[in-house]
């Protein structure tokens, strides 16, 4: 609290994160999901306190700080402002390990579809609290959508990556 003292706390924006979670021998996944379940904490003075379980990813950082400057800014950033969402929006993240791990998922409402190109897709029911689980289960309508959501993020990404056309 000694820090709210400080000359220039009225005019900063503190944004406490981690770069991954804790390797666990629960694996819920193909992938590692815990490793990637790490909370955020936004401090800002004259914002109402408050929490959320709302998906979100590191990608979402930058454009929620942006936000909370205020103002029009137009940005690169592939990431939403966390603030400024509907609040029936439940958010979602992509996750992609670093190296050579072949998986990648999309998290999105209360399911994660994991894709490998050896194993193919898996769609699970997904629960944080109280306690991390999940569930395979059978819903092609879903995993289909999110299967196509997937692709369509990770085409479009690496387009631009290679095309190097981020950006308005």
């Amino acid at each position: 609290r000694s820090i709210e003292k400080k000359p220039y706390y009225q005019n900063t924006i503190f944004v406490v994160l981690g770069d991954h979670g804790f390797g666990t021998a629960n694996q819920l996944t193909e992938i590692s999901l815990l490793r990637f379940h790490v909370p955020i904490l936004f401090i800002v003075p004259g914002l109402e306190a408050g929490t959320s379980s709302r998906i979100a990813s590191q990608l979402d950082v930058v454009p929620t700080i942006l936000g909370l400057l205020g103002g029009s800014i137009r940005h690169q950033c592939w990431g939403r402002d966390l603030f400024s969402l509907p609040s029936d929006d439940k958010g979602f993240a992509i996750i992609k390990a670093s190296g050579n791990e072949p998986s990648v998922a999309i998290l999105r409402d209360r399911h994660i579809l994991t894709f490998d190109h050896e194993l193919g897709p898996h769609l699970y029911d997904l629960q944080m609290y109280p306690s991390p689980s999940t569930k395979l289960i059978q819903n092609s309508t879903v995993a289909l959508s999110l299967q196509r959501q997937l692709e369509a993020y990770v085409q479009t990404s690496l387009f631009s990556l290679k095309h190097n056309t981020t950006g308005p």
